[in-house]
């Protein structure tokens, strides 16, 4: 998995030293980039069968560096892939919080959920609301922002929240 997480960092710097306006662009497709000097990444996601009725989260936290941090991926249960999404953003939120970090940006591949936390008087679904709120109110204590990524931005976390799922179920 650290494996994994050097190669999106290797990527995102061999790929903006050849043309450094790029690097700093987040919503190109493919490529992870790395956050500001003391800011904390976190790209989180989570993974969702309605057929077999399961759920698993998974977060990846890196520096500036693209070194891991930390991680965290576990089975979950949930009602449906929103809440699913929701409730990885919101732990990873709340993980954060727990470790006392001020400057964190968050990255999700649901835009659903980015949106209820970023637009003013977005009609937010009712059963995320509470795990919105949640953030909200952390987020505004601190220098923590929220973005949409593409899926191969947020390979790692996908990877973290599928490999999750994939694992027998107790």
């Amino acid at each position: 998995m650290a494996s994994l997480a050097n190669s999106d960092y290797l990527q995102a710097v061999f790929q903006g030293a050849k043309d450094p306006e790029k690097c700093c662009k987040t919503s190109r497709a493919g490529r992870w980039h790395p956050p500001l000097d003391s800011v904390i990444k976190f790209n989180c996601d989570g993974a969702f069968s309605s057929f077999r009725s399961k759920a698993a989260l998974g977060f990846l936290a890196r520096d500036s560096g693209g070194l891991a941090l930390f991680w965290k991926s576990g089975k979950v249960i949930a009602s449906s892939a929103l809440f699913t999404e929701a409730w990885a953003l919101r732990i990873a939120c709340g993980m954060a919080m727990d470790m006392g970090i001020k400057a964190a940006m968050f990255e999700s591949d649901c835009k659903e959920v980015i949106d209820c936390l970023t637009k003013n008087n977005y009609q937010c679904p009712l059963e995320i609301t509470v795990l919105v709120d949640d953030i909200k109110c952390w987020a505004c204590q601190k220098e923590w922002s929220f973005s949409w990524v593409h899926r191969d931005q947020n390979r790692v976390a996908h990877w973290l929240a599928t490999n999750s799922l994939a694992r027998n179920f107790v």
